[in-house]
């Protein structure tokens, strides 16, 4: 019997939209080797008019990749007009330290 040596996760999570402009998630997985971790995150969505909004958002990370340091909280905004969209994030990211992310998107559902 050869195992392959390739890495199992399993995982399962869920989104619940408190309000139509308010959402709370939660993930839980299992790694090989890590044990199980979580995340939850919530989102809230600001109507400025009837084509652009502010979205803010804010997460815990239990999955920690630097054992010396404290879990993870990120953190993050975005900018919605009609269909396109502009985020920002900032998340510790273990050895690596804070990242930064910005992302760009467009909805393409009507």
């Amino acid at each position: 019997d050869k195992k392959s040596g390739l890495p199992v996760e399993i995982r399962i999570g869920a989104v619940c939209n408190i309000t139509p402009v308010w959402l709370v998630s939660l993930d839980i997985d299992e790694a090989e080797g890590s044990g199980f971790n979580y995340r939850v995150g919530t989102e809230y969505e600001y109507l400025i008019g009837s084509d652009i909004g502010l979205v803010g958002r804010a997460g815990y990370n239990s999955f920690n990749r630097n054992v010396s340091e404290k879990k993870e909280i990120s953190l993050g905004f975005g900018l919605l007009y009609q269909r396109y969209g502009v985020d920002y994030a900032y998340a510790p990211y273990g050895i690596l330290g804070i990242t930064h992310n910005i992302s760009l998107k467009v909805s393409f559902a009507k």
